[in-house]
């Protein structure tokens, strides 16, 4: 009966087996290449990331105030997406939270209707975002439907945008 432990190739076949060859070690050079090619793509996605937030922002910020002020009945958040030194600027919040507060329990809004398409956008100070289409609800069980067509227009603010002027709403200027 042969041992199980024993091996029946020669010790030379092990050494020339896969298995038994060193790992190659990079080079420093392969090194510096493969910390380099990270760095690179890192830095590209993160390029990639921003030029995307920055590109679909105007629309993003008009639909936000939209949402806000319309669907969660936020003065506070629907302001801050004004720009602080636009002549429509919300000034009184409390005041413009109790008009919502008024319809809040009585409204409700579908801004599905609504159309955001930008019209002109440098990437760096200023964009257009024309809002159409029609905003439709229902206030105290009333249909409501008002059809939009005006033109925001934004600046740029810190990494955001706001929105310099347009329409705040379907209804009339922001109080």
């Amino acid at each position: 009966m042969q041992d199980p432990s024993a091996s029946s190739q020669p010790s030379s076949a092990l050494a020339s087996s896969p298995l038994a060859t060193p790992l190659a070690v990079p080079t420093r050079r392969g090194n510096r290449r493969l910390i380099i090619g990270i760095v690179v793509a890192v830095v590209a996605l993160a390029l990639a990331g921003l030029g995307y937030v920055r590109y679909n922002g105007p629309v993003d910020t008009v639909k936000g105030y939209f949402h806000d002020a319309f669907v969660t009945f936020d003065a506070q958040s629907a302001a801050g997406r004004i720009c602080p030194d636009s002549p429509q600027q919300i000034t009184n919040i409390a005041g413009f939270q109790q008009q919502l507060d008024l319809i809040k329990g009585d409204a409700t809004i579908d801004l599905s209707g609504i159309t955001y398409t930008m019209t002109s956008q440098n990437l760096i100070s200023d964009a257009t975002v024309h809002v159409g289409g029609t905003f439709n609800g229902t206030i105290r069980g009333l249909p409501i439907s008002v059809p939009l067509n005006a033109v925001a227009t934004l600046k740029s603010s810190g990494l955001g945008w706001c929105i310099e002027s347009g329409p705040p709403g379907p209804a009339s200027p922001a109080p």
